[in-house]
């Protein structure tokens, strides 16, 4: 109780109300990490670089614009290989 009542922050005192109503279900910020041990998966990354991409390509290929473009790069691709 001293810990919170003496650190001459406003709010400090409900926080303290709050710590006594709850009791122990309540997790600091500084406990969650100990909680969840998990590694990150790069597999996931993939999963959400895959999915901002389907909208970006829907969207280049509805656009005409892009569509000439497209066309465009296809037709210089054949020259330069000479297909």
């Amino acid at each position: 109780m001293i810990d919170f009542l003496e650190k001459g922050r406003p709010g400090m005192a409900s926080t303290f109300l709050v710590r006594l109503k709850v009791g122990a279900i309540l997790v600091d910020a500084k406990g969650v990490n100990k909680l969840y041990k998990s590694a990150f998966k790069t597999k996931y990354l993939w999963f959400i670089l895959g999915a901002a991409f389907i909208p970006i390509i829907i969207l280049i290929l509805i656009n005409p614009l892009t569509k000439y473009l497209l066309t465009l790069l296809k037709i210089k691709i054949r020259l330069l290989f000479n297909l």
